[in-house]
């Protein structure tokens, strides 16, 4: 016998009796409203502080590898920051309006507000200080996504029951493209003046690294990275091979795994001598006087290549090179999904992302071959 959703043994020795006993039970079951689940805030033992929430993110994080250290580590600093300001309460009561206040707060703070005259100060001392210069829109709108994303995470692992940072982002004020600007052909002349670029410069990633990124539009610490392997042929052709084979090499995204065919203006100017000459010398990276450190291997390229333009009067940065390179071709007229290839950005049509194959290195080495910046001069060793 089942009796409200419960199995039910009555033993008597006289079956009429059970037969009572049973319609009694059933008379009572079916006039019983059914159970219903707990309402309101999760038990009280259930929950969790923001700071936990925080921690039990960044096990996961670094158990799957799926951030840099770099990005951990400003990760770290923005979650802290939200954890100060509403005094580190359980995650699932933070709510629209502590997303708000937050919002506003960070929009009051100044660009560098542990350094300086603002180190070692809490974000309130920093508030009564009335900075002038404060958080530039777009870092807030980084701040912003970040937590919501921690927020997303928390929601889908039971530890808040929504995400209050969603949709808070400050519009644009500028289109995306105009957000960091190409190099334009005089300022180019400019950092690829032979009096000032050439090959006696102190380091040879002063010299290359600015022309590969130019006319390949690889990133700054993927080109710092790259072993001599990874440039190789593939057919009559010559490719960077942009991977992570190899002691800490990393990418930014999977789609940022990639083959880029090697302009020939590089060949020009003796990139593969060069290359040669490593591996004859027992090299095994293109760039051996770089070392690891802990955003990669790009951070003193980095620093130098901020040091040679501003003294030419430059203020775009090395990732302008990439820009350039995108935006050249796509004034040319070339494909969208072939220049997403060359610089390893995913697609968004379900049809090129998941049937499409990448192009090959012989369909778009003509590609390549369109771009000319009438820049430097010809071999000079």
């Amino acid at each position: 016998l089942s009796v409200g959703g419960q199995d039910v043994t009555i033993e008597r020795e006289n079956p009429k009796e059970e037969a009572e006993i049973a319609a009694k039970l059933l008379n009572i079951a079916s006039s019983s409203p059914a159970p219903t689940p707990p309402k309101g805030r999760l038990k009280k033992d259930s929950t969790i502080s923001l700071s936990k929430m925080v921690s039990l993110y960044f096990d996961e994080v670094k158990q799957t590898e799926t951030q840099q250290p770099k990005t951990i580590e400003e990760n770290m600093a923005i979650f802290q920051l939200l954890i100060d300001f509403a005094k580190n309460p359980a995650a699932e009561i933070i709510g629209i309006k502590t997303a708000t206040d937050f919002k506003a707060t960070l929009l009051r703070l100044p660009p560098n507000r542990t350094k300086g005259r603002y180190s070692g100060k809490s974000v309130a001392e920093i508030l009564r200080m009335r900075p002038s210069k404060t958080m530039a829109n777009e870092s807030a709108n980084k701040y912003l996504r970040r937590i919501s994303a921690l927020f997303d995470w928390g929601k889908r692992h039971g530890h808040a029951h929504e995400n209050p940072f969603s949709g808070l982002s400050i519009r644009r004020t500028k289109l995306p493209h105009q957000e960091r600007e190409r190099f334009t052909i005089e300022e180019l002349q400019r950092l690829f003046d032979p009096a000032q670029w050439n090959r006696n410069m102190r380091k040879s990633y002063m010299y290359w690294l600015p022309v590969l990124g130019l006319h390949t539009g690889t990133r700054l610490n993927e080109l710092c990275q790259l072993h001599l392997d990874d440039i190789r042929q593939e057919g009559d052709i010559w490719v960077l091979d942009i991977n992570t084979q190899g002691e800490n090499k990393r990418v930014k995204t999977l789609s940022s795994k990639r083959v880029v065919p090697i302009h020939p203006y590089l060949e020009k100017i003796g990139f593969l001598e060069h290359v040669d000459y490593l591996r004859q010398s027992g090299e095994k990276r293109l760039f051996p006087e770089l070392k690891h450190q802990r955003d990669g291997y790009g951070q003193i390229a980095s620093k130098w290549f901020a040091r040679y333009r501003e003294r030419l009067g430059i203020k775009k940065t090395f990732h302008s090179l990439r820009h350039t390179f995108v935006d050249e071709l796509l004034q040319l007229g070339v494909d969208s999904k072939m220049v997403g290839d060359l610089v390893g950005h995913a697609q968004e049509s379900e049809t090129t992302n998941r049937y499409g194959k990448p192009f090959r290195p012989d369909v778009l080495y003509p590609v390549v071959c369109m771009l000319d910046f009438h820049i430097g001069n010809s071999k000079t060793e």
